[in-house]
């Protein structure tokens, strides 16, 4: 794949106040202003940082940063405070920096006939790179994730954050938001999952992702760092151009092309020394330069390196210091070699040479999003990281070093149909639709997109995609499809006149105005909830009083009883607790 396919988003939503980071930023901002006039040097300034924070996510992963140079883009509303962007500042900081050697681009392209584009690339150049590396910028623990100016934001058909006018409702919402807020940011939510919960090596991979911008913590003062089993290292999945070498006082082990490990002894007065850094911890560098330049050093432990060199790639820029760059390089190389079934394929996390995963979630704040210009539309709780979590590692969640439970409102939208044609349905609505266990699935989806599409052609393409996306094995052609449809709306008549035609962003604000009224009530009884859309996860011994919450919140709105269900079993707690010391990927 050529490595332009493969891009990060640029992210408005971190940033740094590192000493370090900042000299940097004013540095080359002195270069930028003799290059151009600023006007607002002010807002100038953050926009570069941005910029630089999202270009040494490019330098530490190798992978180039996609940004949109379409001015529709681009909101021009102050309201959104000091994380909008302006089309007229950004572009032009970008292209001074290039201009003056510090990045270089590849410009996007839109194909109107094809239906086919691509947004611009930008990744930084040595001279960047050598700044970074001067500057010492090899640790993440300088980027932290920007609270939002505006809480509550609208959104137009295109998905551009738009302005509009405070009405006493909007502002009950965005006060009771920031209640919300101040209270769960003072609670401690971590995952700690063992090597037997399943995951897929898609996952893992993002996973870095949001520990390299800062929206999650994997170590603390007194954790073990990372364990990492050898498996891993004779993976036949791993890119065979890398040599994978461990450096410590005791052995010294690498692959080579055929994925071989060896050992042999060394010396306690090896090449390798420590040095201490502004962190306090160590980083390792070669006294000796008896090693290839061109290799990268990571520090795992107080005991352990591991070296990576690719002869065939010898720019790649010298990193060390932070384990989970070790982690990055063999996710990353295992993801060129596999397909897309295998890199999204769920497996125990022990299969991927870790021992579990551990980190503590360092964003709880939420904000909600209305859409198509209104707040009929929309409403929903966006924001944090537990929302992307895979069900089976929201059973792993700890909120406050307490095991937790999920309950969720079981096939809430076809029950809210059911509820708002006056019916009180409390069936479980896929039994007379499933001929057995695995067509269920199949018509989650099938209701879950027709619900939510315009009309039946939107569905049929919507449900097509998602069953590929998911792996379901059915057929998928339209004919095929088209009958699924026509099961559901026999099945489901009193509802049926509701199936593709878009009522789907309708009945999320209802939902949204249900989970307001559950959050509030468990903040005003100081207990700590998750919103995940249509469940709710607290400490395991609140689950009556949660459960007490949804059932009156809902019958509040709805004027009916839902049915509220555990969403999965916790992880056996004894077992959990037994394993559940530290916080880090180990």
């Amino acid at each position: 794949m050529n490595k332009l396919e493969k891009a990060i988003s640029f992210d408005s939503h971190i940033t740094s106040h590192y000493p370090v980071c900042n000299d940097l930023t004013e540095r080359i901002f002195a270069e930028l202003s003799n290059h151009r006039r600023i006007r607002n040097k002010t807002r100038a300034k953050q926009t570069l940082k941005q910029v630089i924070i999202n270009l040494w996510i490019s330098y530490r992963t190798g992978l180039p940063i996609r940004y949109s140079r379409n001015r529709n883009d681009y909101t021009v509303h102050e309201r959104y405070g000091k994380l909008h962007i302006r089309y007229k500042r950004l572009i032009p900081i970008i292209d001074s920096l290039e201009q003056l050697g510090y990045i270089e681009q590849k410009i996007g392209f839109l194909d109107r006939t094809k239906n086919l584009g691509r947004q611009t690339r930008m990744y930084p150049t040595e001279k960047l790179r050598a700044l970074f590396e001067e500057a010492y910028l090899q640790h993440e623990a300088f980027l932290h994730p920007d609270p939002l100016d505006e809480l509550i934001q609208l959104k137009d058909n295109n998905k551009v954050k738009i302005d509009y006018k405070d009405t006493e409702h909007i502002k009950e919402m965005r006060g009771n938001l920031f209640l919300y807020n101040q209270f769960i940011r003072s609670q401690k939510v971590n995952v700690n999952a063992p090597g037997d919960i399943m995951v897929s090596l898609g996952f893992l991979y993002n996973l870095i992702f949001y520990i390299m911008k800062g929206y999650i913590e994997i170590n603390g003062p007194d954790d073990i760092n990372l364990t990492i089993c050898g498996d891993i290292l004779n993976s036949k999945s791993l890119d065979t151009n890398n040599e994978i070498i461990k450096v410590s006082n005791y052995n010294i082990q690498f692959t080579n092309d055929n994925n071989d490990i060896y050992f042999s002894q060394i010396t306690n007065s090896n090449s390798i020394s420590p040095i201490c850094t502004s962190y306090n911890n160590y980083q390792y560098s070669n006294s000796t330069r008896n090693l290839s330049s061109n290799f990268i050093m990571y520090n795992l432990s107080n005991y352990d390196i591991y070296e990576i060199h690719n002869p065939k790639y010898p720019s790649i820029p010298y990193i060390n210091h932070h384990n989970q760059y070790f982690i990055y390089l063999i996710l990353s190389s295992m993801t060129k070699t596999l397909s897309e079934d295998e890199i999204w394929e769920k497996r125990p996390i022990s299969d991927f040479g870790l021992m579990g995963l551990r980190f503590q979630s360092k964003h709880q704040g939420l904000h909600r999003v209305f859409n198509y210009g209104t707040f009929k539309l929309g409403g929903r709780f966006y924001g944090a990281l537990r929302q992307s979590l895979p069900k089976e590692l929201r059973a792993c969640i700890r909120i406050n070093g307490e095991p937790t439970v999920e309950l969720d409102y079981s096939a809430l939208h076809i029950r809210m149909l059911y509820h708002m044609e006056g019916i009180d349905y409390q069936d479980d609505p896929y039994v007379a639709l499933c001929s057995n266990k695995g067509e269920r699935k199949i018509y989650k989806l099938v209701q879950l997109v027709s619900i939510n599409s315009g009309n039946e052609k939107q569905a049929i393409m919507a449900i097509r995609e998602q069953l590929r996306k998911n792996r379901i094995p059915f057929d998928i052609t339209d004919d095929s499809l088209r009958k699924c449809l026509q099961k559901f709306k026999d099945v489901h008549k009193p509802i049926a006149k509701y199936l593709n035609t878009g009522i789907g962003l309708e009945l999320q604000n209802l939902d949204s105005q249900i989970a307001e009224r559950v959050l509030m009530a468990m903040t005003e009884r100081q207990i700590p909830c998750l919103p995940v859309h249509d469940s709710f996860i607290v400490p395991a011994r609140h689950e009556a009083k949660l459960r007490e919450a949804m059932m009156r919140s809902y019958m509040e709105l709805m004027g009916f009883k839902p049915l509220v269900d555990r969403a999965y079993e916790p992880v056996n707690e004894e077992l959990e607790f037994l394993r559940s010391s530290g916080i880090g990927i180990c």
